[in-house]
């Protein structure tokens, strides 16, 4: 069994994200497959960053074992350690190389989500967007889904918040 550790430079604590991240494994155990979630660093086989770390935390770490997530974009958060990581680092996932995943707005647990029937799907094609237009990159998003529906009007769009924001009403399904 590997053991992992989040870290983020967001002020959750360790146990906190753990607790988090551990809602969307079976059984809320914080185990996935050979993969298990703790909370000591001196305990941890791997370091998975969200987006950051304290630079005391940064400075104890072996590099070779870490796995590197941006999680907001670069008009959201300066980058961690300018995105020049020691050159042993595992996994430097920066947009450039790949898109994180976040899991903050899903309110169900593993275990709901596996009973929930599978949907008939009527379309195609669906997206599940949030509604958000602070940053350029989320009015560039809006703005894509948008010109999408226009041509597409028969996709289905999921999301928070997303109602608001679209020029064709009837193509918003709900959250």
């Amino acid at each position: 069994m590997k053991k992992i550790i989040f870290l983020n430079n967001w002020g959750e604590t360790i146990p906190a994200l753990l607790a988090r991240y551990s809602n969307q494994t079976p059984n809320n155990s914080g185990e996935w497959g050979k993969i298990k979630g703790v909370s000591d660093t001196k305990e941890a086989d791997y370091y998975v960053i969200m987006d950051g770390t304290s630079p005391q935390v940064a400075q104890t770490l072996d590099w070779s074992r870490v796995i590197y997530f941006q999680r907001e974009p670069l008009s959201v958060r300066s980058p961690f350690l300018g995105h020049d990581f020691p050159e042993n680092t595992l996994f430097k996932g920066t947009y450039e190389h790949f898109y994180n995943v976040p899991v903050w707005w899903i309110n169900k647990s593993f275990n709901e989500l596996e009973k929930l029937p599978y949907p008939t799907k009527a379309k195609k094609i669906s997206s599940v967007t949030s509604g958000k237009k602070i940053t350029r990159e989320h009015a560039k998003r809006i703005d894509f889904l948008n010109k999408f529906i226009d041509e597409y009007p028969s996709i289905e769009v999921w999301g928070r918040g997303t109602g608001a924001v679209l020029r064709n009403p009837k193509a918003y399904k709900g959250e």
